[in-house]
């Protein structure tokens, strides 16, 4: 009798926004995952569904190499779109001190923005 080779895998589901399924997708390939499934989700989110062989060699390691992968990804994120609120908050002060919105040419601004 023919004995065949069974392979178990363990699976998992990521969420990810959009703009960012490339990176999470060269990420969690470079610990040995593969991408079996994509799908959109509301609001600008996808879903990626992802296999690996559970017999990994230093699979401790590479699981701890993965969340602090994870965690950097996190926080270039966090670090983005921060620097986009800095320049929100920015013009809308400005625009404020400017007397944009009330018509009238200019209003003087303190430290605080009153």
């Amino acid at each position: 009798m023919q004995e065949k080779d069974f392979v178990s895998y363990e699976y998992k589901t990521v969420t990810v926004k959009a703009k960012d399924q490339t990176k999470a997708a060269d990420m969690y390939e470079a610990f040995g995952w593969e991408i079996t499934a994509t799908r959109a989700v509301v609001p600008d989110g996808v879903v990626l569904s992802l296999k690996r062989d559970r017999k990994q060699k230093h699979k401790s390691e590479l699981a701890k190499l993965e969340r602090q992968a994870e965690a950097i990804s996190d926080t270039i994120s966090g670090l983005e779109s921060s620097k986009t609120l800095g320049g929100e908050y920015f013009f809308l002060h400005l625009r404020h001190c400017s007397g944009a919105r009330s018509g009238r040419r200019h209003v003087p601004c303190d430290a605080d923005g009153k």
